[in-house]
């Protein structure tokens, strides 16, 4: 098709807009690049010869684009505009289309937990207002189509509200509709949606919403339409835990799920839709669920490993990057698990359903399907012993307020960390007596939440100088499973091969550090490495030096992209950036330790599913063994502080997890005149600070970005010997995630 608009253009101009448009679905569709996709849609809409009804097209796709990609606003936006186009010009059969498109759209974002109920009076607005512009057209085929699809809209819309009546009659008359069009998918598709509504009515309507489900799924298997097929095993598996025939649900749900491989392993934008990627995360939530209702802790805990890999691969396959192949390997299973651990650990690893993106009003929200109940499980292992029980706490709780803040300093108030230890931790405390490593694999909002500064017995956090060393991980497999280190592919003549350290410092940005490049000197000269500093911190030389060093550290400005995680950067000279996409995409490690000492550098996105779509599992599949990162944003003059520290302890042949212990509680131990007395020495050592800058810096001047502490000012008139860092704000935020093969000593 594109070649026969191509051969129009020499005979007719507007034939090049429409072979760009069609290139840009292309990219759209059959590559699922989205980002050049929507470079390539904005392209022929800056174009100003093409037509009206040309420019309404390029929206509509460009709308469908953002849709698929959780971008609701901007899908929205699109919509209207197209709309608009469409109303001024007067073409009714488009109007219907984006019309429906708006009405599927907010339904779309309501059942995903993204938009509120708000939404839903509006998209039977732009419903009923479709069927009426119908009513006045001839009953073509086209006309029945868009009939049905109305229809089946304003039933989906009718169901969330509750409106089980007129639910459905819409369905109904979709049905007639597909049955005049000799349409057996559709009618398929109005089959499951009147078992949905039926199942949704409550236990005495399961026996008609199970005559329903079936005559859908028997059309469904025999065309071999799998992503439906799915639908409706995770319907059934929802209607037999509502009539608490678990063992029966966990058959569909086990169905559901493998049927989603089946998918995975041929993904395209047909089942890339908006939806797809949370409908599996909650069919894995309900199985997690109904097995922990059939006692099965083994099972609950394999699909709970397999969901966190799934999630992962999912957000991988969807983008430009085909690093699917490369990371896909088998979760472990809680066997597996036990056999890998470690004798002295415990593996506490958390698993949430239910999550929330959009915050409810207090009136309640209409019934949502298949929405999996807001629970915590904890997942409690050891060599011997294997434990699952509910936290009854709910996870939507621990978001913190304000979105952009990304955590809460209510959870560092020792109220609440004293109520956090006892739901997460105190039942299986007894189970660290002996243990000198308490492994930590959090889950959704969890990963919010300061463990180590959890207030236990006696009031002791649960980072102590005698308790366990502390090692977050992604997920179990992540961290027991022997890595495939990746050879390294930098010459070997290379001034930096082989190097001990790398450690890459750049003050630069637009919140101008202090310390950043000052630390990074520090660090290479404390591990006999190499400093990138200043105008030497590109992308280019990190790229080029990071395969062949056994430690790499960076100290700069770092961002967080909620919208596009893999989209996350680290910011280095010249304005140029560092992406989790790049380092996914052209990074081999084989590192002990990823350092980023850098703002937001362990924010990740809470997704339902695996959450960790940020640096951190970018650098761990690059080749790295751990990381150490901050959870929110920090001092730099405490992490300066912290860091040096750290490298010292690794000096002196400590373990990585050992090393920051020490370290953290160092920094917490440190008195105003002992702070005072670091800073002089290091302004009297640095090449680039100066006397003058030691004022400003004792007084708490130094540019506080948002979220630095300021609480603690180090020139204020107390007592030289009150403990200025012990507030955990200061030192809990560093965390260590990695595998258990970190626990050795660093330095060889």
């Amino acid at each position: 098709m594109l070649q026969q608009v191509q051969a129009l253009s020499s005979q007719n101009p507007h034939a090049d807009y429409w072979y760009a448009y069609f290139s840009a679905i292309l990219t759209d569709i059959r590559d699922s690049d989205w980002a050049e996709a929507e470079r390539q849609y904005h392209t022929v809409l800056a174009i100003p010869q093409i037509s009206q009804f040309l420019r309404g097209q390029t929206l509509l796709s460009l709308g469908i684009s953002y849709w698929r990609q959780g971008r609701w606003r901007e899908a929205e936006d699109t919509h209207r505009e197209a709309l608009r186009i469409y109303t001024e010009t007067r073409e009714v059969l488009e109007q219907v289309k984006t019309q429906n498109n708006l009405a599927a759209l907010y339904w779309s974002g309501f059942s995903q937990g993204d938009f509120d109920a708000r939404v839903l009076p509006k998209a039977e607005i732009f419903c009923t207002t479709s069927l009426k512009a119908l009513d006045n057209l001839a009953q073509t085929p086209d006309v029945l189509s868009l009939y049905a699809m109305v229809w089946n809209t304003l039933g989906m819309v009718s169901m969330s509200l509750g409106h089980w009546e007129r639910a459905i009659e819409c369905y109904k008359q979709m049905l007639s509709c597909h049955d005049q069009l000799d349409s057996a998918y559709g009618m398929g598709i109005a089959y499951a949606n009147l078992g949905e509504t039926y199942h949704r009515q409550g236990s005495a309507h399961f026996d008609e919403a199970l005559r329903q489900y079936d005559k859908a799924l028997a059309i469904f298997e025999n065309g071999n339409h799998y992503t439906e097929a799915l639908d409706i095993r995770a319907n059934l598996g929802a209607l037999y835990a509502s009539r608490t025939q678990f063992t029966q649900s966990l058959e569909n749900y086990a169905a559901a799920i493998q049927l989603s491989e089946k998918l995975r392993l041929g993904l395209t934008s047909e089942v890339a839709r908006a939806g797809y990627f949370s409908t599996i995360n909650d069919i894995f939530a309900n199985a997690v669920l109904t097995c922990h209702q059939l006692g099965l802790t083994d099972q609950a805990f394999n699909y709970a490993e397999q969901a966190r890999s799934r999630a992962f691969l999912d957000l991988l396959e969807a983008g430009p990057v085909d690093l699917a192949r490369d990371i896909g390997a088998l979760p472990m299973t809680l066997a597996q698990v036990q056999k890998a651990l470690p004798e002295n650990a415990l593996l506490l690893e958390y698993f949430t359903t239910g999550l929330l993106e959009a915050r409810q009003d207090a009136g309640g929200e209409p019934m949502r399907h298949r929405f999996p109940p807001s629970r915590t499980l904890v997942f409690a292992i050891t060599r011997d012993e294997a434990h699952l029980v509910d936290a009854d706490i709910a996870p939507n709780d621990l978001y913190p307020q304000d979105p952009e803040a990304m955590v809460s300093r209510d959870l560092l108030t020792p109220f609440m960390r004293r109520i956090l230890f006892t739901k997460l931790v105190a039942r299986f405390y007894h189970l660290l007596e002996q243990k000198a490593l308490l492994y930590l694999v959090p889950h959704g909002p969890l990963h919010y939440v300061p463990f180590q500064a959890l207030l236990g017995p006696d009031d002791s956090t649960l980072l102590t100088a005698d308790g366990p060393q502390i090692v977050y991980a992604p997920s179990a497999t992540v961290l027991l499973r022997s890595p495939n280190k990746p050879q390294p592919t930098v010459e070997p003549n290379m001034e930096a091969a082989n190097a001990p350290c790398l450690a890459v410092g750049h003050n630069g940005g637009d919140v101008q550090l202090t310390f950043a490049e000052e630390e990074a000197r520090g660090v290479a000269a404390l591990m006999h490495g190499r400093a990138l500093v200043g105008d030497v911190a590109t992308k280019a030389n990190v790229l080029a030096y990071a395969p062949r060093a056994h430690m790499l550290h960076f100290s700069c400005h770092g961002t967080f992209e909620p919208a596009s995680p893999l989209d996350s950067a680290l910011h280095l000279a010249n304005g140029e950036i560092l992406t989790a996409r790049d380092v996914l995409a052209q990074l081999k490690l084989h590192c002990r330790l990823v350092t980023l000492s850098a703002c937001e550098s362990g924010l990740n996105r809470v997704q339902r599913g695996d959450e960790l779509f940020g640096m951190v599992r970018a650098f761990m599949f690059a080749g790295a063994a751990a990381l150490i990162v901050t959870q929110w944003r920090v001092d730099e003059r405490s992490t300066h502080i912290l860091m040096e520290r750290f490298y010292q302890n690794l000096q002196q042949k400590m373990s990585i997890p050992q090393a920051l212990q020490e370290a953290q509680l160092y920094l917490r131990s440190l008195t105003r005149a002992q702070v005072e007395d670091i800073f002089r020495r290091l302004v009297m050592e640095s090449k680039k600070l100066d006397a003058a800058m030691l004022n400003v810096v004792l007084k708490g001047h130094v540019s506080p970005q948002e979220g630095m502490a300021t609480q603690t000012d180090s020139g204020a008139n107390s007592a030289d010997q009150e403990r200025v860092f012990d507030d955990p704000y200061h030192w809990a935020p560093f965390v260590l995630i990695g595998s258990c093969q970190i626990t050795e000593s660093a330095i060889d």
